[in-house]
């Protein structure tokens, strides 16, 4: 099984799947938790890292595979611009993309040994999954009282069995909005857009209309390097240089009952 997140953008379908292929052969032939590292191409702080040790040589029978893998060492937590600058400089480290390959009995295996309430769940699950009737009713009821952690968190950190597939792909994260910026139209003040825009004096804006009912522009005087973002229900304004406190900021709303369903 793989496990792969829907905020990035890879453009190259042909290699991204190759790797993923190979990431398949191993999973399915060694008791490996495998992750896919990205070549870091600038010291970036807003990404997690994985210290590579090693690379490895997989025994897979008559199986060809492309991909380099390599045996990971640690995983780091965003750095700060010092630590990212050393880590794109020594070569050994790579972005932690959050994508996993493994089998479902190696990942199972692992949570019994890391997190065996989580593990247990997850069996019960397992067994129920020709039964869709009883497994809604369970993941109704038990899945709510699931521990909230990050498997990097959970599993990967702890578990002696994680390797590296080389990510030898065009790949970007687009969980943030400066990330965003990268794909968006833009005229000719450095104004990145979706929607209908109005701007005098405004320069180096994010701005991005998700309503459904176009039409309406958003009109800026002004604004410099910004982040606004408008949709049905609120706006959002936010200076580019804060912009990763915007998780903080829905993380505060989400604890307000009337702003709940904003998050």
């Amino acid at each position: 099984m793989a496990v792969l997140p829907a905020d990035h953008l890879i453009q190259d379908r042909k290699k991204f799947q190759r790797v993923l292929k190979d990431c398949f052969h191993l999973a399915a032939r060694q008791p490996a938790l495998v992750t896919i590292g990205i070549r870091p191409t600038e010291p970036a702080t807003g990404y997690g890292y994985i210290m590579t040790d090693s690379m490895l040589k997989p025994e897979l029978g008559k199986v060809k595979i492309q991909t380099p893998f390599w045996k990971v060492r640690q995983f780091v937590e965003k750095p700060n611009l010092t630590k990212a600058k050393r880590f794109l400089k020594s070569g050994n480290y790579r972005w932690n993309a959050g994508m996993f390959v493994w089998s479902v009995e190696t990942f199972l295996h692992a949570l019994e040994t890391h997190r065996p309430k989580m593990a247990e769940a997850c069996r019960n699950w397992t067994r129920l999954a020709n039964r869709p009737t009883l497994l809604k009713r369970a993941l109704k009821k038990e899945y709510p009282d699931i521990e909230r952690i990050s498997i990097d968190f959970a599993l990967m950190e702890k578990a002696g069995n994680v390797v590296m597939a080389e990510g030898a792909f065009d790949w970007d994260d687009l969980g943030s909005w400066t990330a965003l910026e990268r794909h968006l139209a833009s005229d000719g003040n450095r104004n990145c857009f979706r929607g209908d825009l109005m701007q005098l004096d405004s320069h180096g804006n994010i701005i991005f209309d998700a309503r459904k009912k176009k039409g309406r522009p958003i009109a800026l005087i002004g604004i410099q390097d910004c982040i606004v973002v408008q949709t049905e229900d609120a706006c959002l304004i936010a200076a580019k240089t804060h912009s990763q406190q915007i998780k903080q900021l829905v993380q505060m709303l989400a604890k307000d009952q009337r702003f709940r369903k904003l998050t």
